[in-house]
Formats: structure tokens, sequence, C-alpha cells
């Protein structure tokens, strides 16, 4: 997997409704699996190429080239690679009172 990642953590300003924390740019091999329980964070994910398969909150799906995905704060979520194809990505983090 290819990773471009920035941390903005630096930058988070606690009285504004929301702070970017993280981002990255990613090409997902066939491996690519992620799942988290009650994370504490929200998250928008862009498929630029290829798709991924999301169960967000027992709600499944497969996001395909062009869609956005967006994660709740406090989510039980797995997403993970189409074995076929690998998946480009931009994913965002962020994080606030909104």
């Amino acid at each position: 997997m290819l990773k471009r990642y920035e941390n903005f953590n630096k930058y988070n300003l606690e009285y504004l409704p929301i702070s970017l924390l993280e981002k990255s740019e990613e090409y997902c091999d066939n491996n690519y699996s992620i799942k988290r329980e009650k994370c504490p964070i929200y998250a928008m994910e862009y498929i630029i190429k290829g798709e991924n398969f999301f169960n967000i909150n027992g709600y499944e799906f497969t996001a395909h080239e062009g869609d956005i995905v967006f994660i709740p704060k406090n989510s039980n979520h797995t997403y993970y690679n189409n074995k076929k194809e690998k998946c480009h990505k931009l994913w965002f983090v962020f994080d606030g009172s909104i």
C-alpha cells in the first residue's frame, strides 16, 4: 500500500466547531482492511478509483469510484478493499462539535 499522509494535530484549535486532524491519499492493495470500535473521530473517504466495502454500525454497502463516505464519530466500522482491484482513495479525519 502506498500512502501519502499528513497530520494536522498541531493546528487543532479547540474553539473552532471543526478541526482537520489528518489526511491521506492511499493506494490500497488486496490485503487492506480496517476495523474500529467506538472510534472517537469523524472521517470522510473519497473513492478515486476502485471500490471499498463498508460496514458502519451494521449498515453494509460498497463505495464506488466518485463516492464520498461519511463515518460518524463513536461508530463501529469496518472497511476493506475489493480483492479484484486496488482502491485509490483520499481520506480525512476530523473532530469538533458539529
